[in-house]
């Protein structure tokens, strides 16, 4: 997951400094998992705050509490049927491990 270091509910609003870091996070970030897993299939999904509507006390505290991102998801292994029934998907492994094993790659 890439998450911005400044509080910013909506993607469109990062600056072009914020853009050029962003893009030099995401090609580094990318070419480790295609170094470490051999190229795997992924899906990228860009997460941003919803339009806010017009109704008062609707969304007014989103710049607050909500912050764009981006999830990068391997595509390892075919869904079995915990994750077909429930829309939930195990990780085998650990955060702390995947991040230690990709800071060691070298690109």
């Amino acid at each position: 997951m890439i998450v911005p270091k400044r509080q910013c509910p909506d993607f469109h609003g990062i600056s072009d400094q914020e853009v050029s870091q962003l893009a030099d996070v995401l090609k580094n970030g990318l070419q480790k998992l295609n170094r470490a897993l051999n190229h795997p299939a992924y899906n990228l999904v860009l997460t941003t705050a919803p339009t806010r509507t017009t109704r008062r006390d609707h969304w007014n505290t989103i710049d607050h509490d909500f912050r764009w991102h981006i999830e990068i998801v391997p595509r390892l292994y075919h869904a079995g049927g915990f994750e077909l029934g429930t829309g939930c998907h195990v990780n085998t492994v650990l955060p702390e491990t995947a991040a230690d094993y990709l800071r060691k790659i070298e690109i």
